[in-house]
């Protein structure tokens, strides 16, 4: 095992699919205010584990209204 790789823990996926769920219902009244350092946090970081439960909805709900720079980022 890498220090360099975190290892990403192996959920059950309707476990996983809750957590995606409820954490992206919390997260999305925000995203207008996000900054490319909140976007990071979010998609590079904490939800790593939870990430492919990220549906098209999502996805599109996300770009929507996002500027490019922090297009690039997600």
């Amino acid at each position: 095992m890498s220090l360099l790789s975190p290892q990403i823990p192996d959920i059950a996926p309707p476990v996983r699919d809750f957590a995606m769920n409820r954490t992206f219902n919390i997260i999305s009244v925000h995203f207008l205010q996000f900054e490319v350092s909140a976007w990071i946090a979010w998609f590079h970081v904490k939800l790593i584990p939870v990430l492919p439960s990220f549906t098209t909805e999502m996805l599109t709900q996300t770009t929507a209204q996002t500027n490019c720079t922090n297009y690039q980022v997600m």
